[in-house]
């Protein structure tokens, strides 16, 4: 894995650098983000305008125990432009304690607020299996299956990538009642932060959109009391309230869609502030959302890709099963 520069005018190399991180957990392990993972996220720039920009690069991790982990790696771009190699600030990594936490965001990249704060979701994890029993390692050093608020902290120079605040809707050893807890991926959607609103938003593979406080995550595990807005099924309406049936293990033939990417914000002239989303194998829904962060759904297109798949009596990834 390597971070280029390249010129724009004919795509030739200014420079290429290999992409390293590593960290120690709490037993005194090394960690180290592997030469061949995958940089899937788009690269983040901040601030857009000004001075001082930061440039970040997520990497995924893997669905199984003993897979990678989940980097984001922060760098100075200055000097992009010159043959010298790109200058690495500071790296967090995701599941120091275990495997996954993986950040690929459908290709989409990490977000910012105007105070340089990033935010990110991340996919499988976060747990280990030994002797046949499960021990979720979720919140407690290990940041799989969540949102993230990260910030570079320090004087320059000696900067340090910390976590500032976690949102966890849901531990993957909870959705499921074998310990194969693969691709459930909260991280298979990219968080949005709406300007002006002090919100940070975002729904993955459940289609279950949550809107927090971007000032307050909680640091909680599926505890929805510091939420902006209850909880919804964002990618088709209507339909059951969220959470079905009163659990929310989605074990048997609950209906969901996944979203890949991220919800589009709107600043509409006529009815503020909106959101818009197209699940996998449904239709565009737009929802307008007020200034506390309630979202409330508008209509709908009459369009659904892959129709087949959508239909209720069929199985397929339209369909949440066990290992959806």
């Amino acid at each position: 894995m390597r971070l280029n520069a390249l010129r724009l005018r004919d795509g030739s190399s200014i420079k290429s650098t290999p992409i390293s991180a590593s960290a120690t957990n709490p037993s005194g392990k090394q960690v180290l983000l592997r030469p061949n993972q995958k940089q899937r996220a788009a690269l983040l720039l901040t601030p857009l305008r000004g001075n001082n920009k930061k440039l970040f690069v997520a990497t995924a991790g893997g669905e199984n125990p003993g897979a990678p982990n989940g980097w984001v790696v922060a760098f100075d771009p200055a000097g992009a432009f010159t043959p010298v190699p790109w200058n690495p600030i500071d790296a967090w990594v995701a599941t120091p304690n275990s495997f996954g936490g993986g950040l690929w965001q459908a290709g989409q990249g990490p977000a910012a607020d105007d105070n340089g704060n990033v935010y990110a979701m991340t996919g499988n994890g976060g747990y280990v299996v030994a002797n046949g029993k499960i021990a979720d390692f979720i919140g407690k050093g290990d940041f799989a299956e969540s949102f993230v608020k990260l910030s570079l902290t320090g004087a320059p120079g000696s900067q340090k990538l910390t976590l500032i605040d976690f949102f966890t809707p849901f531990r993957d050893s909870e959705r499921s009642a074998t310990p194969d807890y693969r691709d459930q991926d909260i991280g298979s959607g990219a968080p949005v932060v709406p300007p002006g609103t002090g919100l940070v938003l975002g729904a993955g593979k459940d289609g279950v959109l949550y809107v927090m406080d971007r000032n307050n995550l909680g640091k909680v595990i599926k505890d929805f009391s510091k939420l902006k807005s209850p909880p919804i099924f964002f990618t088709f309406f209507p339909g059951p309230q969220f959470p079905p049936t009163g659990n929310l293990d989605f074990t048997g033939n609950i209906k969901t869609h996944h979203l890949h990417g991220s919800p589009v914000f709107w600043n509409s002239p006529e009815a503020g502030a909106m959101l818009f989303d197209w699940g996998e194998n449904e239709c565009l829904r737009g929802w307008t959302m007020d200034g506390t962060g309630k979202v409330t759904f508008v209509g709908k297109s009459a369009e659904i890709a892959s129709a087949a798949l959508a239909n209720p009596t069929v199985k397929g990834e339209g369909r949440c099963r066990a290992e959806c």
